[in-house]
């Protein structure tokens, strides 16, 4: 028995060494073609990229908040807006997040750290535009921005931020509608909610009293 144990490990070991050198063999001839070696570049390259926008957002909700006399605490709230995908959103995320910075001296620091300069952050905000939101028991409805211009502006800032693998235009205008009409359904949908807890509460109301 020990002898066939060691004839059978012997002939594992060498079936493992043939399988090792056949995957040898495979992996340099991956090495030897140009489209697998430019995929693994452009996600390599793609990663480092998002690592540095992802440094970005943290550093940007780490900015103090504003205190205002009355009291009021203002944070700068910056996430990437999923909807336009890996990079993209994130960048759009920067670019809403800026209306946090409403007063010059957050500005400054935001532009700072982000790298876009104040007034490229209020122009690609405004082209940006609003989709409807729903806020204490209303609907605030959309201010169309103007997504060529927008697409335009990213353009510059991805130049700018030297973002090469995220390519601004990816944007599409049916991203830039389908962000719209998504905020548009979770605003209309909240509000279905809040009336319907304020009917419960009345008729919860009704029964005690009765």
């Amino acid at each position: 028995m020990a002898t066939f144990t060691t004839k059978l490990n012997k002939a594992i070991e060498t079936a493992q060494a043939k399988v090792e050198k056949a995957q040898e063999k495979a992996l340099d001839k991956l090495l030897e073609n140009d489209q697998f070696i430019e995929v693994q570049r452009a996600i390599t390259a793609k990663e480092k990229e998002l690592n540095t926008l992802n440094d970005v957002v943290f550093q940007l909700n780490s900015i103090t908040p504003y205190i205002a006399k009355d009291g009021r605490k203002f944070s700068i709230k910056v996430f990437p807006v999923n909807v336009f995908g890996l990079g993209l959103g994130t960048i759009i995320g920067i670019v809403a997040g800026s209306r946090g910075a409403f007063i010059d001296e957050k500005m400054m620091e935001y532009s700072a750290i982000s790298g876009i300069t104040s007034l490229e952050l209020v122009e690609a905000a405004n082209a940006l535009g609003n989709p409807a939101y729903y806020k204490d028991g209303k609907i605030n409805d959309e201010v169309r921005g103007d997504f060529n211009k927008l697409k335009e502006i990213l353009e510059g800032i991805f130049v700018k931020l030297e973002l090469h693998e995220l390519k601004a235009c990816d944007i599409t205008e049916a991203k830039y509608d389908l962000w719209y009409a998504l905020a548009e359904n979770r605003a209309n949908k909240q509000l279905s909610e809040h009336i319907q807890l304020q009917d419960l509460e009345a008729n919860a109301k009704d029964f005690v009293m009765e």
